[in-house]
C-alpha cells in the first residue's frame, strides 16, 4: 500500500511491525560492538539513505532483512529519538511468511506474541513499548479491522507520550 512520498531530514530510519497470525516478526542483531544494540532483537528496518522517501527505505530494508518485497504496508506515524523514526505495520499472506528468509544482517528472525517480547533481550525502545503495550496490541493484529485500530490505538497512546504522532 503506498504512502504519500515523504523525504526525511536524515538522520531518520524506516522500521515495521511485520505481523502474521497474531505475532510480531523480529530480528536478532548482529553481534557487532560498532553498531547500536547489538546482539539485541529488534523490528526489521534500518536508515532511510540520502533521497529516499520513508516508504523506499522500508521497502529497501525489509528485502535487505527478511528477503520480501513488501506489497501490504501502511505508515502508522512518527517515533521521534534523536532522529525520526517512521513506523510502519506490514501484514503478511500466507505465501509472503513462506519466502521470508535471512538476509545480509541479522543473526536470526523469530516470531513473537507481543507479550513475549516484553521479556526479551530486545533493544530498549522495542521493548518499553511492549512492556507497556503488549496487552492491549495484541488483540489489535489479530482483528480483522487491526491497521485502523492499531493506529487508533498508537495516536492516542502517542498524545499522551509525545513519542508518535
Amino acid at each position: 500500500m503506498k504512502n504519500k512520498k515523504i523525504i526525511p531530514n536524515l538522520p531518520a530510519s524506516s522500521g515495521a511491525l511485520v505481523v502474521y497470525k497474531g505475532k510480531i516478526l523480529l530480528i536478532r542483531r548482529d553481534n557487532k560492538p560498532t553498531i547500536p544494540n547489538p546482539n539485541m532483537w529488534s523490528i526489521p528496518g534500518g536508515q532511510v539513505e540520502k533521497g529516499e522517501s520513508f516508504d523506499e527505505a522500508l521497502v529497501r530494508e525489509i528485502k535487505e532483512e527478511i528477503g520480501i518485497t513488501p506489497k501490504n504496508y501502511q505508515l502508522l506515524g512518527f517515533f521521534e529519538t534523536e532522529k525520526q523514526n517512521a513506523i510502519y505495520l506490514l501484514e503478511l499472506t500466507n505465501e509472503e511468511t513462506q519466502e521470508i528468509k535471512l538476509g545480509d544482517e541479522g543473526q536470526e528472525l523469530k516470531w513473537f506474541k507481543p507479550q513475549e517480547i516484553a521479556d526479551i533481550d530486545a533493544v530498549p525502545i522495542v521493548r518499553d513499548f511492549f512492556q507497556k503495550n503488549a496487552k492491549k496490541v495484541e488483540p489489535l493484529i489479530k482483528s480483522e479491522t487491526k491497521t485502523e485500530d492499531l493506529r487508533k490505538y498508537l495516536q492516542t497512546e502517542s498524545r499522551k507520550s509525545r513519542h508518535l504522532r
